[in-house]
């Protein structure tokens, strides 16, 4: 009966932190709060849902309202994305960019499953071509708070070194998403930088009939940029 007794006090305990987690979120806007690395659970790799739709608080140019990106599908580790910023493409692993180069590729690859506290590093021997070291970090597992709405999201740290300076690009990959709700740059000297968090998300009715299908045929495109856009 004490062990009993103990263990209900513990779970009282955590809620009552959950809890707090969340009011103090949600009333002091702070974005986000992380939890002990003991307490992170690990996830595994999928893409959003087909269908699913984004809207984050940048505005695309093509239509002068924050830019939307629309889930078209998953392809091994391509994630498929149609936006209004930059039509048909692709992130990889969900964390970069449709071009990453195969060392970025694999360093991706690396990381999953997610799980707090875990690295994967490359550094170019002979420092030639553009970036002399590249590290993909899971810095932290926690609760973040975007416009009202709360996710646990994994907070995935990219750095990359060239010249003696170091730029940092951070996601936060929320697994109830399956997507990106935040980028977060620190770039000395950059002069295009773009920083977005999500506004909300819409998940379509129905999930696919077979766990773990091919959602969707992923298109490849070429790259289109359209300034003064993230995504």
């Amino acid at each position: 009966m004490p062990g009993l007794v103990s263990a209900r006090f513990v779970g009282w305990l955590v809620c009552g932190f959950l809890i707090s987690l969340v009011f103090v979120v949600a009333r002091l806007d702070w974005f986000f709060i992380p939890l002990p690395d003991s307490w992170a659970p690990s996830a595994d790799f999928d893409c959003p849902q087909t269908g699913a739709i984004f809207t984050y608080d940048i505005i695309a140019t093509r239509t002068g309202r924050q830019n939307r990106q629309m889930a078209t599908g998953r392809q091994g580790y391509y994630c498929g994305v149609r936006s209004d910023a930059m039509g048909n493409w692709t992130m990889y692993g969900a964390l970069g960019f449709q071009l990453a180069e195969d060392t970025e590729q694999g360093l991706i690859r690396q990381i999953w499953p997610l799980q707090a506290g875990k690295a994967a590093l490359w550094q170019r021997g002979d420092r030639t071509g553009y970036w002399d070291k590249l590290e993909y970090r899971v810095v932290s597992y926690g609760l973040a708070h975007t416009q009202g709405d709360l996710y646990w999201a994994y907070q995935v740290r990219k750095s990359y070194w060239h010249d003696g300076t170091v730029k940092y690009v951070e996601l936060w990959w929320a697994p109830s998403l399956r997507w990106n709700i935040r980028q977060w740059n620190t770039w000395p000297g950059g002069t295009e930088v773009y920083d977005w968090t999500l506004v909300s998300a819409w998940m379509p009715q129905t999930e696919p009939d077979t766990p773990g299908a091919d959602r969707g045929q992923v298109l490849l495109p070429r790259m289109r940029t359209v300034p003064n856009s993230s995504s």
